[in-house]
């Protein structure tokens, strides 16, 4: 939709209200809403929830004068952690998947992307959209793919999560998951990853081929418990003729990473 001010959403203004109207003939459908207060942009989003749009997105990324001039859209670009509060804040807040469009930087001096975007992944967010050109050069110039690149290329930029739940038999005697039961997480991950984009192990070995996993390195950080929610994450990078996994756990309600 046409961004939205959360000022003007909760003081009920009519007209903004109506850009809140969803068909279900438009679906997929996100509402996308801006603002620089982070109690005003929790609010919204809770209006904004109730409208039933398939995705929230939240706009970091508008450079004109009567938004980024203000503190707001681009302007919070200037303000980083107050960035990574509101957004912290609005996936706190709602059901529904949260987005984020955001530029480069303010400045050429200011390209600050690259780590912006992993804090914003763990914020919880569920897709970036990086529009690629800073603050200061609004609409004009050359837009600077090779930082898009960069974040496209991080391995800790996840392309793919799985929620998951701990089984009381995945736990040992001390009440926490068996190390044995990662690496089942981690491959289940894999092979829903490789199904959702139509790659079938079954077909692969009618033709001959047959993927084998050569090393797994693993570190860990803090075990799961019974009953624990969890959300596996991954990201997936070719280096010659392999395919490179890197994958990420983390309990859910805290996102407290856990190998």
């Amino acid at each position: 939709t046409e961004f939205v001010s959360s000022d003007a959403l909760i003081r009920a203004v009519s007209k903004t209200a109506q850009k809140l109207s969803i068909s279900d003939a438009e679906r997929p459908v996100a509402i996308q809403i801006y603002g620089k207060d982070t109690e005003t942009m929790v609010e919204a989003a809770k209006i904004v929830e109730q409208a039933q749009p398939d995705i929230l997105d939240i706009n970091f990324g508008c450079p004109v004068k009567r938004v980024a001039g203000k503190g707001a859209g681009a302007g919070m670009l200037q303000n980083i952690p107050k960035m990574l509060e509101i957004t912290r804040a609005v996936v706190d807040a709602v059901k529904i998947p949260v987005t984020v469009k955001t530029r480069l930087g303010w400045d050429a001096n200011n390209k600050v992307i690259v780590e912006l975007a992993e804090q914003l992944q763990d914020c919880g967010i569920a897709a970036l959209t990086i529009h690629g050109r800073t603050r200061a050069q609004m609409y004009t110039g050359e837009a600077d793919w090779t930082l898009i690149g960069e974040v496209k290329n991080n391995p800790r930029m996840h392309i793919y999560e799985l929620e998951m739940k701990v089984r009381d038999y995945e736990c040992d005697l001390q009440g926490i998951v068996n190390n044995a039961n990662y690496q089942h997480y981690l491959e289940h991950t894999r092979h829903e990853f490789l199904t959702s984009v139509g790659v079938s192990f079954a077909a692969l070995h009618e033709q001959g081929v047959d993927p084998v996993v050569a090393r797994i390195s693993m570190a860990f950080k803090t075990p799961l418990k019974s009953g624990d929610e969890f959300v596996s994450k991954l990201y997936m990078k070719k280096e010659g003729i392999k395919y490179v996994f890197y994958q990420d756990i983390f309990r859910k309600r805290s996102e407290e990473h856990t190998s």
